[in-house]
């Protein structure tokens, strides 16, 4: 059974290392990152190894032009479609072993007095779990174009008219975006879960938060009930040996994975507190990020963009455009250096002037302010109409209606 164990939890870490750079070549900072490089090249020489095997095998074949159909549904569906399934069983397996334990060395301590509560609990997590996997986000199609542009207008500083997307043939509204993994464009885009292997937007975002929800409630509850068995396993070591740094340094140990066996329940209530303990510090701030984007009314996936405009802003790269003195309404600019023209200004405005684009170049130390890139306006007195964003909450973001209003758009 020790050896048993050894094997099970090297072979799990080596897994959850390899789970770990699958989530990392998902993140954009970090797709250039050697890590990820390696990752991408190692799955393309699995891709090529498995084309060169059913090659050698289509050379005695007569009908080539199958034999490649059916090559290239292997490698191109079947390979990454298994893939893509990896995390969530990883996920699944390791719950249940977790389960496991928790049975036998916990349950049957808080049988009578927290059998309702464990037995809710774990029932909402695995309903959270496979309805989050099985109920697919909204898709943005041209039967439904019209009715989800009225709910998500364009702010015309993230978002922009005439969006259009060459894979699905259609015009995307704001908070859209077309998904790679599952090449539709979803309809408010939060992220792809590698965990559940579905994108979350909109129809299934409630259903991933009560998953977040189910998650952190479990590991908290489960915790604390092992706490209680883990005092009493020192209690009783220190009972036993009488000496404090012996007890503590056996604790120790037992959560040392060169060390650690499976040989008795005391060990297995130690290892048991320290995963639920490791776990429920990752979802729990997950959590929080998630409640703090409703707040902030944003989604995962606008965060890169509202970064962008607040780099601008530090930059001093964003300006604001007043066409006359007594009107309110703003345009933003976003500066931008350009080595042939010295600067070059697209406006970028989330209150459109009468659908103008306008621009802003300083040629040969001369300054023009060009609109529809016809008319030329020349002198400091339009030069004084920019003025430049200097603070971030001088920037309005549209979509925060506040948090009550918010959540329920999220839940919808």
């Amino acid at each position: 059974m020790v050896l048993w164990f050894k094997i099970y939890l090297i072979v799990s870490i080596l897994i959850s290392l390899f789970i770990i750079v699958l989530i990392a070549c998902k993140i954009p900072m970090v797709k250039n990152w050697r890590m990820t490089r390696f990752h991408n090249t190692v799955g393309n020489e699995i891709k090529l190894k498995v084309k060169r095997i059913i090659s050698k095998i289509s050379e005695k074949i007569n009908n080539q032009n199958q034999l490649k159909m059916v090559r290239d549904f292997i490698v191109l569906k079947v390979f990454d479609k298994m893939k893509n399934w990896m995390v969530p069983c990883f996920y699944l397996a390791l719950n249940l072993t977790m389960f496991k334990v928790f049975f036998d060395v916990c349950y049957l301590a808080y049988l009578k007095e927290y059998k309702i509560q464990i037995t809710t609990l774990i029932l909402n997590l695995n309903l959270s779990f496979f309805l989050v996997i099985f109920v697919k986000a909204k898709e943005l199609t041209a039967r439904n174009y019209e009715e989800y542009l009225k709910v998500f207008s364009n702010d015309n500083l993230i978002f922009f008219d005439n969006n259009y997307c060459l894979s699905c043939s259609i015009f995307k509204i704001s908070r859209s975006k077309h998904c790679s993994n599952c090449n539709k464009c979803i309809i408010y885009y939060d992220h792809y879960c590698l965990w559940v292997n579905n994108c979350i937007g909109m129809g299934n975002y409630k259903f991933f938060l009560n998953f977040l929800f189910s998650n952190g409630l479990i590991l908290s509850y489960g915790m604390k009930l092992v706490w209680a068995q883990v005092i009493n396993v020192i209690i009783k070591d220190y009972n036993d040996h009488n000496d404090s740094e012996l007890v503590i340094k056996g604790v120790l140990n037992k959560i040392n994975f060169m060390v650690i066996s499976f040989d008795s329940d005391k060990n297995k209530i130690i290892v048991l507190f320290f995963l639920m303990f490791c776990f429920d510090i990752v979802v729990i701030s997950f959590t929080l990020y998630h409640i703090y984007m409703i707040r902030a009314g944003k989604s995962s996936s606008e965060t890169d963009k509202w970064d962008f405009i607040h780099h601008l802003i530090q930059e001093k790269l964003l300006f604001q455009y007043h066409p006359k003195s007594e009107e309110r309404k703003i345009g933003l600019i976003r500066n931008e250096t350009n080595d042939e023209k010295n600067v070059y200004t697209k406006f970028i405005g989330y209150q459109p002037l009468n659908q103008e684009t306008m621009y802003f170049e300083k040629i040969n130390n001369e300054t023009y302010l060009t609109i529809d890139g016809g008319f030329v306006l020349r002198g400091a007195e339009n030069i004084r109409k920019l003025t430049m964003v200097t603070k971030e909450n001088e920037v309005q973001n549209i979509y925060n209606k506040g948090w009550w209003s918010n959540l329920k758009q999220r839940l919808k």
